[in-house]
């Protein structure tokens, strides 16, 4: 009853709101807490959807705030003012497709029409829901639903981000529910979507009109410059009663296309000068998507200007971003690889520069134009450009940008080390033939990239001296030829020497050109140095007879038995070298030992070894005549599960090597020999 009473009070007091003093009323100062709150309402009144326009009619009333004294008399009123009126647009799935809001002048209650255009629709019923906005609070929303027949086109081919060159054609499929009357091509520069139309075509189909269907649109761009463009097809559809049709038109989502113009197949240039440091490939149990480039030192490439590879267009620039730092993408259409293969819709990718790159999305680019300098922006402290290539045709789940080996396109050396100098005085020349086999003489020069050859007066003396700089020092050997130049006297002299670093290593010095040696100089490159290789002939070969062998095979592990005997024919007489100080080296089968003999007999003819007592290896005892070059090796204590037959036993004493293969009887526990007479 007291819900009751407060409503007939209500409406006595807006029938009769004079009977309460305006200052009571407008002015009022109201208080917290109200006792009664009747919120905003809203209505739709009418709708309509004419000429691709939806119009919704609208009535609204503003809230009312109420107080009551403790008889249930009103003291106070303060009423709401609608200031805001909002639209919710939701297709027949439940998205939201757009919102819309209208400020109005405040007033207590009205009416208005809402409108929204509606040519971007796609052929759909809506549901729309419109809310109104007071001083107090917000309205509950009233609905109402709406079906949008808007004739919707669609482009189906080309699809977006695809380059083109020449006569484009351009498919696109539309419905309509009353016929489809005109159709058009809209192009834009894609720098300016919408604000810059710079082509149309139109086709205007006769009755009966098609309401659905697949037209192609044949674009000339051949008169257009190389960029970006946005492709819109405009459908058009007439409707209404005779002799009263009305327009209506929509518009398809836009396809951008990256227009190449037809020039000469591509191949990339070098984005920035250095060297390979991290190529393509595993990398820190990850994987690296592209190749990094650095110069000799770590901040001498800092700022080198970084150029577009190749001519194409900007499909992405941005950054700071975690890892990369500001970037830039540019599609540049068919590159042709090293190795002739021709690959369509290439991208390349360039990051770690030092400011974001002064270009536009889809601006134009051509081979060689600066893009950016390099820097160490997602990397603080490690400045190198990080370089990629992408090839559409290489994508797979796990490589979505179809990332590949940029060294396919074009090729850097690796960062080399220190690099040396090679210097020879007067009266010769020079031939070099560096690790990889690669020739550098005065006539030819097989690697000029990482090579020069001078040919001065160095050292003032009035002739031509040669230098040789390899800046690209490579590990292994250098092998340095001396030939005497024609007029070269035989007692003239000549000077060589390399360095490296601050090490010199002189090779030759004033040596007469008689005494060039018959064998080239050798320099071995490593890691840290550079070291001369002195020549050494290969061993004498000598000559070894076994007469008897013995391999006992026992139960117990490494406890093999092996005896050998024969004779050794050394090459004494005519002085090789052996000396009781070298190295004597006994190998049968897998095993090889090395021990120091010593000298016995009067005149040292025998030498012989003993295996010290509580000393290790399998030779236990070896003696050696001279006089008739017999020998004994008796050996223990080893493992020769893995032998095979035949077996190979050989003997060296210095450069001599004697060597001979048996093929031993194979017993139950163990094998033997014996040479036939």
């Amino acid at each position: 009853m007291e819900s009751v009473n407060k409503k007939i009070y209500l409406l006595i007091g807006f029938l009769l709101v004079i009977s309460i003093p305006l200052s009571n009323i407008a002015n009022a100062q109201c208080p917290m807490y109200p006792d009664e709150q009747i919120n905003p309402t809203i209505s739709i009144t009418g709708g309509s959807v004419t000429n691709g326009i939806v119009n919704i009619s609208v009535s609204f009333t503003a809230g009312t705030r109420i107080w009551y004294d403790k008889d249930g008399n009103i003291t106070t009123i303060c009423y709401g003012e609608i200031y805001q009126l909002s639209l919710y647009i939701y297709t027949s799935d439940g998205n939201k497709f757009g919102e819309r809001h209208f400020s109005i002048d405040r007033v207590y209650s009205g009416w208005d029409t809402l409108q929204w255009v509606s040519p971007s629709f796609a052929q759909d019923t809506y549901t729309l829901k419109v809310y109104a906005r007071d001083t107090i609070t917000t309205s509950a929303p009233a609905t109402a639903s709406v079906f949008v027949d808007n004739p919707l086109p669609r482009i189906t081919s080309p699809a977006d981000g695809s380059t083109v060159q020449g006569v484009v054609d351009i498919t696109c499929e539309f419905f309509s529910t009353k016929g489809m009357r005109e159709l058009w091509l809209e192009v834009y520069d894609a720098m300016c979507p919408y604000c810059k139309q710079v082509s149309e075509l139109g086709h205007m189909f006769s009755e009966p009109y098609p309401t659905y269907g697949t037209y192609t649109f044949h674009w000339q761009s051949q008169s257009f410059t190389q960029g970006a463009y946005n492709l819109v097809v405009l459908a058009k559809e007439y409707y209404g009663a005779t002799g009263l049709a009305e327009l209506r038109y929509a518009r398809s989502d836009p396809v951008t296309v990256i227009l190449v113009k037809e020039t000469p197949v591509q191949e990339m240039v070098k984005p920035v000068g250095g060297y390979l440091y991290s190529g393509y490939g595993p990398r820190s149990g990850g994987f690296h998507y592209g190749i990094d480039i650095v110069g000799l030192t770590p901040g001498d490439i800092a700022g080198r200007p970084v150029v577009a590879a190749a001519s194409g267009v900007v499909t992405n620039v941005g950054g700071p971003v975690a890892g990369d730092g500001y970037f830039i993408k540019i599609g540049h259409g068919d590159i042709e690889k090293k190795d002739g293969t021709l690959v369509a819709d290439v991208s390349t990718y360039y990051c770690h520069l030092q400011a974001l790159p002064p270009f536009a999305k889809n601006a134009p680019v051509t081979q060689g134009q600066f893009i950016g300098n390099v820097g160490d922006t997602g990397v603080p402290g490690n400045y190198h450009l990080h370089f990629e290539v992408h090839d559409p045709l290489a994508i797979t789940p796990s490589n979505p940008w179809g990332k590949v080996d940029p060294l396919g396109y074009l090729y850097y050396s690796p960062r080399p080390r220190k690099g040396f100098k090679i210097e020879a005085r007067c009266p010769i020349d020079i031939t070099v033939i560096d690790p990889e086999g690669y020739l550098v003489s005065k006539n030819s020069i097989e690697i000029e990239e990482t090579v020069t050859y001078l040919e001065e007066d160095f050292d003032g003396d009035g002739d031509l001296d040669d230098r040789i700089w390899f800046y690209d020092r490579k590990i292994g050997d250098y092998t340095i030829t001396v030939v005497p130049q024609p007029d070269a006297l035989p007692d003239d002299t000549y000077s060589l020497e390399v360095t490296a670093d601050d090490e010199t290593i002189i090779l030759a010095e004033n040596v007469p050109v008689s005494d060039i040696p018959d064998e080239p100089y050798i320099i071995r490159s490593t890691e840290t140095d550079i070291i001369r290789v002195i020549h050494e002939p290969a061993p004498i070969e000598a000559s070894i007879n076994i007469d008897n062998a013995k391999i006992d095979f026992k139960k117990k592990p490494d406890d093999d038995k092996v005896r050998v005997s024969g004779k050794l024919e050394l090459d004494l007489v005519n002085g090789d070298g052996v000396d009781i100080s070298e190295d004597v080296i006994v190998t049968v089968g897998p095993l090889s030992e090395t021990i120091t003999m010593e000298e016995m007999g009067k005149k040292g003819e025998k030498w012989e070894y003993k295996r010290p007592k509580h000393g290790d290896g399998n030779i236990k005892h070896m003696t050696v005549n001279w006089k008739n070059g017999k020998f004994d090796i008796r050996m223990d204590k080893a493992d020769l599960s893995g032998i095979t037959n035949p077996v190979t036993i050989s003997v060296q004493i210095g450069d001599d090597v004697g060597s001979e293969s048996i093929l031993m009887r194979e017993k139950k526990h163990h094998w033997d020999y014996k040479a036939s007479n």
